[in-house]
Formats: structure tokens, sequence, C-alpha cells
């Protein structure tokens, strides 16, 4: 049984997450291809979202369970493979009854805010020899949209933050050892990501940008959201559509043995 979030900043719209925004899980493919997970492996996945990366370890045979900081994803994940143990659980403090093999995860470790604390409880779950491989945010995700909220945030004399942790190599490789983890492998590239439907950037902000918007009172927060993304146009509108400018942190780190 796992214990105690790791996406725990708000309650997400599962359905909408997957028909919207499925690309998350669809570029989680190399990171998946990355751990090479075997048949019999035992595997725990970190932020499982709506269980679409689980369900492909399981029917290659793998051994797995997922925790997410999210009812209504653990919900939806839950409905997927009734069969797993999957559960609310905090990224930054879970526990598992028994070592595991592998630590995946996709998309999820930006959200978690203490990384120090989550690398910490991956060295505890992992057997000695065990990996942990996971895709992330890195430095300099989304920063045309960061920054044109901070701009409307400027311009209604309202200070905004980046609610997320999207490290340098440096910096995350850094965390890992500290937590006792050998680092093998590193990469931060560039993926602009398309965004689907006409709102493009709307559609991303009402989706992720809770807490990004905090600061704005809630009233002026739909203002904001079409502020912002006319802000970013000219930079993210092609005539393919709305292409958001994505860095990814990509690593497989170990337990030594």
């Amino acid at each position: 049984m796992i214990q105690s979030a790791s996406r725990n900043c708000r309650t997400w719209d599962a359905t909408g997450y997957n028909e919207r925004f499925g690309y998350v899980s669809r570029f989680g493919a190399g990171a998946v291809e990355l751990a090479a997970v075997r048949a019999g492996e035992v595997v725990l996945d970190l932020g499982c979202g709506t269980g679409t990366l689980m369900q492909q370890f399981h029917v290659n045979g793998a051994v797995v369970s997922g925790i997410d900081g999210d009812p209504e994803m653990v919900r939806t994940a839950r409905e997927l493979l009734p069969e797993l143990d999957i559960r609310v659980a905090d990224g930054q403090s879970f526990t598992v009854p028994a070592p595991v093999d592998v630590v995946f995860s996709n998309a999820a470790l930006h959200w978690m805010t203490r990384p120090s604390e989550v690398a910490r409880c991956v060295v505890a779950a992992l057997r000695p020899g065990g990996r942990f491989v996971a895709e992330m945010g890195g430095a300099g995700n989304v920063a045309t949209i960061i920054e044109a909220v901070s701009a409307e945030g400027d311009a209604r004399g309202v200070a905004v933050t980046s609610p997320w942790y999207f490290p340098t190599i440096a910096e995350h490789s850094a965390v890992l050892e500290a937590a006792g983890l050998r680092v093998c492998f590193m990469e931060h590239f560039s993926r602009p990501t398309p965004l689907a439907g006409p709102d493009g950037v709307t559609g991303w902000l009402r989706m992720f940008g809770d807490r990004l918007l905090d600061s704005f009172p809630s009233e002026e927060r739909a203002d904001v959201i079409a502020a912002a993304a006319d802000r970013t146009r000219a930079f993210l509108h092609t005539p393919q559509g709305w292409i958001a400018d994505y860095w990814r942190l990509r690593f497989v780190a170990e337990k030594p043995g």
C-alpha cells in the first residue's frame, strides 16, 4: 500500500486533460523507452496522472503501481486500470511497502517544488541498483507564457512568480546526487509543442495556470488569461496553430547497489 500527492496544487479536470492535452502522455514515449522496463520488474509511476503510461508498463508485463496528488486523476486511472494499486499520495513525502526496481515519472516532477524531498523519497523507495527515470519541465519551459502573465501582472500592479520547478541540468543533478543517487544520463532539450484547438494558450492557462494566476483576483482571471494569450501571439501563434515553447529535462539516475 502506497501512503500519503504529487500534483498537489489543485483539482484537475481529468476528462479535459485526456481529451485536450493527451500529448503529455504521447510525448512521454521517450522517457518510457529510456526506462527500458522489463517484464517482471516492479515499477512505481510517480505522478501517474490518468494512468496512460502505467498501462503501457502493465501490458508489457511489469508489476506497476501509481501515485498522484489529485483525486480526480487517480479516479480516472483506477477506471482505466482497476486491477492496479493506484493511490492519492504526496510525491514529496510518499512511502512504499517494499522496494521497487524503477521509479518512473513523466511531466509531474516540475509540480513538486521541494525536489530534495522528492529525491529522498525516491531513494527510500528504490532497491539497491534500482533506477529513477523521468522527464519533466526544464529551465526555460513555457517561458513566453510565464513572461506574458508576469507582464500582465506588472500592468495591473500584481506580483507574479512561477509556481513550477524548472531546473537546469546542474541544478537537478545536484539535487539527485545530494540524495544519494548516481546520475547516469541527463539531457535538456527544446520541444516546441502544438496546443490543441483554436484557443491555444488560453486553453493551456485554463488547464495548467491556476497557481500562476493565484495572485490575481478571481474576477479578473479570465481577462488576464485573454490578455496574456494575446501577448504571446506574436511568438507562439503560427500558420499551423499555437505552439508552446516547451523545454524538457530527461534523466536516468541509479541508487548504488
